[in-house]
């Protein structure tokens, strides 16, 4: 009876680490439009400008700016929580983000990670291009 529980544990130890090792699924690049449409907590990659700066606090790299897609040709305001304060306006920028409504301001994105430039091998960017930056503001809420 033993040697049937411990394979079993066995059997389901193997399961779950193959559960767990399994790569998840890449991400949809999404525009603002398409962030916009989404529902909150929605997640993307993006890619875009820095159009405008609205605010920033040197102190802890808070930033807020309008991202313009130029595929999609429109904007969305994007929120970087921490570690944002390298970030300038016009500036291309690329990365990851979660579809939010601010009570306020409204439809907006939580920028997850963000790094400079395009992505490697974008259409029209050198390999090699961007400087990744983490941004860890999933645990703000």
């Amino acid at each position: 009876m033993e040697w049937v529980i411990g394979g079993i544990f066995v059997g389901l130890l193997v399961f779950g680490v193959a559960v767990l090792a399994a790569p998840a699924p890449p991400l949809p690049r999404l525009g603002p439009e398409a962030f916009r449409k989404a529902a909150a907590g929605t997640r993307g990659r993006f890619e875009g400008k820095v159009q405008k700066l609205i605010h920033r606090n040197a102190g802890n790299g808070f930033v807020v700016f309008v991202l313009y897609d130029p595929v999609d040709r429109h904007g969305i305001v994007a929120v970087v929580q921490e570690g944002g304060g390298w970030i300038e306006q016009g500036m291309s920028v690329t990365g990851v983000a979660a579809a939010v409504r601010h009570p306020r301001y409204g439809r907006q994105i939580r920028v997850l990670h963000i790094a400079r430039g395009p992505l490697p091998g974008s259409v029209g960017s050198p390999m090699g291009a961007a400087s990744p930056s983490r941004v860890d503001s999933a645990a703000k809420g």
